[in-house]
């Protein structure tokens, strides 16, 4: 087992394989650097973390990942697909892959790598995106609530979609593709109107249909006849 608790000082795991057993705590005011390259690191039975910079691919075995702060160079967290495989970020930013149960964001987003979730449980922001890089979630199973913000592009693939509290503001192409339901709550959007933006959006749902609150409104700056799409099947209403 390993945890490491109070002061100021560092752990690095740097080594190409590293292998612990048992649950992993870290509480520490220093860094916690988890590879520097391609590393394969598994925390059998999770690993909780106040901060932590990730270059490498870490695992675990049906077992959580919570990080209040995550700086990725390029990181990969892998969890498995039961209940309790369930990954739970503060803060988070650079290039990062995760694949697992549920996924819950409760800081930030940020920056100008991209976030990619595959996930058999729900995907949940607390806070507004602050993304120039791009937002990929699938989510087949389940439901996925973005609280608005910014970001480069967006691709969520999942059962239910919810925008909520505020616009999402896209640089580039928005899809949201919900078989159930796509839902623009109100005081949310999509707004891919800033200057040079050719991106696309396209809207599909399912039997649950597409709802629009009247103060949440769609925008863009492409005039092609291809700018806004919107499809609704299986005997759904828009």
């Amino acid at each position: 087992s390993v945890t490491g608790s109070g002061g100021a000082g560092s752990i690095s795991f740097l080594g190409s394989t590293t292998s612990v057993t048992n649950a992993a705590a870290f509480a520490i005011g220093g860094t916690l650097t988890l590879g520097n390259g391609g590393d394969s690191l598994t925390f059998t039975n999770g690993i909780t973390a106040t901060s932590a910079t990730i270059d490498g691919t870490l695992t675990t075995v049906s077992s959580p990942i919570s990080i209040n702060s995550l700086t990725s160079t390029t990181a990969v967290l892998t969890t498995g697909s039961t209940s309790s495989s369930t990954v739970t970020l503060g803060s988070v930013s650079g290039t990062t892959t995760i694949t697992g149960g549920a996924v819950s964001i409760t800081g930030t987003a940020s920056g100008a790598g991209t976030l990619t979730i595959n996930t058999s449980g729900n995907v949940t922001f607390s806070r507004a995106l602050n993304m120039t890089g791009g937002l990929v979630v699938s989510a087949t199973a389940a439901t996925v609530s973005i609280p608005g913000g910014s970001v480069g592009s967006v691709a969520v693939t999942a059962t239910t979609i919810n925008l909520t509290t505020a616009p999402l503001f896209v640089t580039g192409a928005t899809s949201l593709s919900g078989s159930s339901a796509v839902t623009l709550q109100s005081g949310s959007g999509i707004n891919n109107s800033s200057s040079g933006n050719t991106g696309t959006i396209t809207i599909s749902a399912g039997a649950g249909g597409f709802s629009q609150a009247a103060n949440a409104g769609i925008f863009t700056r492409n005039n092609t006849a291809s700018a806004i799409g919107l499809t609704v099947t299986g005997g759904g209403s828009a």
